[in-house]
């Protein structure tokens, strides 16, 4: 009976992904930039951000300024979330969970689905009594239902220390349903 080696697999999929990543990185046939918020631009590939977002898609193959300019300024973006969402765009690699919380709304906005589901995922498990109602707040705006009932969850679980926070004022004086809906469900828990 032989010995079964154990052999060091390189698979396409890891192949692929250090091809993608070099392109991004090495910026060969770019087509078109990407400005952040502080004016930091970052060139991309059309074909590569409509591959993977129906938003970039729909601003790059219609008659919108960014397709004929090719330049998309991103307002609401800081530079360091621009190439954290860009290179997961070309990767698909994990992200950093102190990245998680400014791309979430960024993966929502621009229908990274992989992406919001990833930053949902880490919020999750990274939740804590400090950004919990943010990450309610956040997870309500956006429509992510798993997010919110999870931060819901814990909110009631923790209700007393939450109720503490800045962010519980903030739910207070800013959303009155959602508070309330919190508020219901604690009552539930509790009686």
């Amino acid at each position: 009976m032989k010995e079964q080696m154990k052999l060091e697999k390189v698979t396409v999929a890891s192949k692929l992904i250090n091809d993608f990543e070099k392109l991004f990185v090495d910026n060969k046939f770019t087509d078109i930039v990407l400005v952040a918020r502080d004016g930091t631009e970052f060139k991309a590939h059309k074909l590569i951000l409509s591959g993977r977002s129906e938003v970039f898609s729909t601003m790059l193959h219609n008659d919108f300024l960014e397709n004929k300019t090719n330049r998309i300024t991103i307002d609401d973006m800081d530079a360091d979330v621009m190439k954290e969402m860009l290179n997961f765009i070309y990767t698909g690699k994990e992200i950093t969970k102190a990245k998680a919380l400014s791309l979430f709304p960024i993966a929502n906005k621009y229908a990274l689905v992989d992406l919001e589901t990833m930053c949902a995922d880490i919020l999750t498990e990274t939740i804590n009594t400090a950004l919990s109602v943010e990450i309610l707040i956040m997870a309500d705006r956006h429509s992510n239902e798993i997010l919110k009932t999870n931060a819901i969850t814990f909110i009631t679980a923790n209700f007393k220390d939450v109720t503490k926070t800045e962010g519980w004022k903030i739910l207070k004086d800013t959303n009155y349903d959602l508070y309330n809906d919190i508020l219901e469900k604690a009552l539930q828990e509790f009686l």
